[in-house]
């Protein structure tokens, strides 16, 4: 109330109309009358007729129930309970009434108005920026599923209030989307996979691919790829953030390997690939008994990363995880399966993206995002997404995984992956029975993650080696012309072996996070439910119509290793998470 009487001192009647037919929603992506009438009718609104209009007014009443694509029945019938009503009143002479009334509506919907995938991360990124703006807190960790999907309950309500405003608040989004990148990217998936022409019961191609790529100097994602190209008149699934997968040994650099360099062993730390009973096989069914670590990683050994993982237990391990943005691991913080990927839910290109450029930041995590800045309609700066960064790792255990991993591509199972213009890092994964195949790996300068199977799990029969290939055609594009920087090196504490460090501190962890001493695991703050929406933030004018998606490629210097994280010390309980996929 106290709002409206302030608008209505300094606007009329009519313009505050105005501002709000300019940006209520009219379902389909659709905000604003003119955009909703381009996108139904493929027309602006002073070309529309009478009964056009008022089709389109009846919508946003509930754009869902009155969806005129799914729904044009009850949209057609509340056409006609508006005209009745128009006529009723005078609105209308006889004529005109029952011209309207009798006029066939016919969609004449705009090509290509399904988002793609930049559009549907950038509308993500941007609302969950928004959300944080207005106080929403951000969970991943959750004391039970029945929490969980609590915690999902009051997302939802907060993501639908936030993403209306977004929309209807005429802001100005600022990306990292870099379209060189992106077209590159989707170039690759699409090339890697060209010969595999069939399709679902739903018309799109059964073998999909999807990616994403960070810029390493800010944590941004610059390209992201959610599937093969295909004109295709439905939902646009953006697999490379909504599709959650089995990772395989690409999750073993994140949750196995270095927690395990972080308790003092090194990459010519003695482990032991055996048989263990009630355990894994390795992929080729030998065992090696004592070998490197760095032979170990280089051939993705299971049973040593099984073994380790029980060693540091599957709740440490998980920890690092869940303090590194994975939104749906919290279910498996006691199952040893999660040392090869065997997870109740899975992963996203996005976040096994974020967590390698971690890995590659010396330790610091940055949530993954497209948004640099939001501004409002008065130029008021909202969001603002350069500092921010999370401790969950030690730099020297992170160069030292970064060291091993140069060697999986230069003479391990990556080896398909080098490329011959930039020093690069990674791991592969595959699942059980190949059907799911990865690749995630780094430069200094970008983190790519790369996921290739399909939407219903089943074997690969052909090569899995597509992976790799998106990785590095990719890769190698991206990379011309800039000069060639190595890794920084790690140095080893000599006061005791690391196999004895190893040991000792080993047994020193304990089933909860909270309770591990003398070693650096990211402690977690247990579960609260998010408080109802209130949204306190700054004021969102309601002026004007939705302002357009614009590109900002600025970065911030290498390594953005000043990041605030004060405070961090062997039990830091404080960063982001980022919720659980929803949408």
């Amino acid at each position: 109330m106290f709002l409206a009487r302030e608008l209505e001192k300094k606007y009329s009647k009519q313009q505050i109309l105005e501002f709000y037919i300019n940006n209520i929603y009219f379902a389909n992506g659709y905000y604003g009358i003119e955009a909703a009438a381009r996108g139904y009718f493929s027309k602006g609104v002073s070309e529309l007729t009478t009964s056009e209009m008022v089709f389109l007014a009846a919508i946003p009443n509930s754009p869902g129930r009155y969806d005129p694509v799914k729904n044009i029945n009850s949209t057609l019938e509340r056409r006609n309970l508006v005209l009745l009503q128009m006529y009723e009143d005078g609105k209308l002479n006889t004529v005109s009434y029952h011209t309207a009334l009798g006029e066939e509506i016919v969609l004449n919907e705009q090509q290509n108005h399904h988002n793609n995938y930049v559009d549907t991360y950038v509308k993500r990124c941007a609302t969950e920026s928004l959300m944080k703006a207005y106080g929403f807190s951000f969970q991943n960790n959750f004391e039970n599923e029945s929490a969980y999907n609590a915690y999902c309950d009051k997302y939802d309500q907060f993501y639908s209030t936030c993403q209306q405003k977004l929309f209807g608040g005429g802001y100005t989004i600022y990306t990292s989307i870099d379209t060189d990148k992106q077209k590159a990217l989707q170039e690759a998936v699409d090339n890697a996979l060209a010969d595999e022409t069939e399709v679902n019961d739903e018309g799109v191609y059964a073998l999909q691919g999807a990616a994403t790529c960070i810029d390493n100097s800010t944590g941004n994602v610059v390209a992201i790829v959610g599937g093969r190209t295909q004109d295709y008149d439905g939902y646009t699934l953006n697999r490379a953030y909504q599709s959650y997968r089995q990772p395989g040994s690409t999750i073993k650099p994140l949750n196995v390997y270095t927690p395990y360099l972080q308790l003092g062993a090194t990459p010519d730390s003695i482990v032991t690939d055996e048989a263990i009973e009630g355990g894994p096989a390795n992929a080729d069914r030998n065992y090696s008994g004592d070998m490197t670590l760095r032979e170990a990683v280089r051939v993705s050994k299971n049973t040593v990363a099984w073994s380790i993982y029980e060693k540091i237990t599957p709740k440490a391990g998980t920890a690092f995880l869940i303090k590194s943005g994975f939104r749906k691991v919290f279910v498996d913080k006691d199952r040893v399966a999660g040392a090869l990927g065997g997870f109740t839910y899975g992963v996203t290109t996005e976040e096994m993206a974020g967590g390698y450029a971690a890995i590659e930041n010396d330790g610091i995590y940055r949530t993954p995002t497209c948004i640099t800045q939001i501004t409002t309609i008065d130029g008021r700066e909202i969001v603002n997404t350069s500092d921010r960064g999370t401790k969950v790792y030690e730099k020297d255990a992170c160069r030292m995984m970064t060291d091993m991993l140069q060697t999986v591509v230069s003479e391990g199972t990556g080896a398909a992956a080098a490329i011959d213009n930039a020093i690069v890092a990674g791991k592969t994964g595959t699942t059980n029975d190949n059907k799911d195949s990865w690749f995630v790996g780094y430069s200094r300068y970008y983190t790519t993650s790369v996921w290739v199977g399909y939407d219903m799990p089943k074997t690969i029969t052909r090569s899995i080696n597509d992976n790799k290939t998106i990785w590095h055609d990719y890769m190698e594009k991206i990379h011309a012309g800039l000069p060639q920087l190595p890794f920084a090196q790690y140095t080893v504490k000599q006061a005791e072996s690391a196999t004895q460090q190893a040991s000792s501190k080993a047994a020193t962890i304990h089933s909860e996070p909270e309770t591990i001493t003398n070693v650096r695991i990211p402690s977690l703050p247990s579960y609260t439910a998010p408080a109802d929406i209130a949204v306190t933030g700054p004021a969102v004018p309601v002026q004007g119509s939705v302002s357009g998606l614009e590109h900002n490629a600025a970065t911030l210097p290498m390594g953005d290793n000043d990041a605030d994280i004060s405070g961090l010390g062997d039990r830091d309980a404080s960063g982001d998470s980022s919720r659980p996929n929803t949408q």
